[in-house]
């Protein structure tokens, strides 16, 4: 099997294959965390978000850099309510972004202006030196899905994604 299928194949399954480094750090977190209480937890860098239904059972409030946090798990594009959690819910605020299928990556999220609206980017059809399509929608500030799926064909081999929000409020994309 070449490397490019591989990658592809591995990439479906990241979340439940095993995985040494994840795994431990999950399982410190646990061992360090379990039995504390917390007002708040700020989880910088959640990745596929492997530590945040834990930080919500262990804090009555989980806050990340903006007020949605979005991520990559088994191919899709996930995003979860963050800032509000509810022990007494389970903290199930968590949604797919991406359509299923499309091996979405590189994920970003630009929150757009007072309206609480947030856009979802991300590369489609990207893998091992291929190239595939950028992605987008905006979601509503409790995370429903305000729009459809965007495209425009282009992300470079080796690409991918990030888009800002400019001082006028205009959002800029770069891919």
């Amino acid at each position: 099997m070449s490397i490019a299928n591989a990658y592809s194949t591995w990439s479906v399954s990241y979340d439940s294959d095993r995985n040494w480094t994840r795994d431990l750090d999950a399982e410190v977190t646990r061992r360090l965390l379990t039995g504390t209480s917390f007002p708040v937890v700020i989880e910088a860098g959640c990745g596929t978000g492997k530590n945040t239904g834990f930080f919500c059972d262990v804090a009555d409030e989980v806050a990340g850099g903006s007020p949605v946090a979005v991520w990559l798990s088994e191919g899709r594009i996930r995003l979860g309510q963050m800032g509000q959690t509810d022990r007494t819910n389970g903290g199930d605020r968590v949604r797919a972004v991406s359509e299923p299928g499309r091996k979405a990556n590189h994920p970003v999220l630009v929150p757009l202006g007072g309206s609480g609206s947030l856009l979802v980017a991300w590369t489609e059809g990207t893998a091992w030196q291929r190239g595939g399509d950028l992605a987008w929608r905006t979601v509503g500030s409790d995370a429903s899905q305000d729009s459809p799926v965007q495209r425009l064909p282009g992300v470079p081999v080796w690409g991918s994604v990030t888009a800002w929000r400019e001082s006028d409020g205009h959002v800029t994309v770069l891919y």
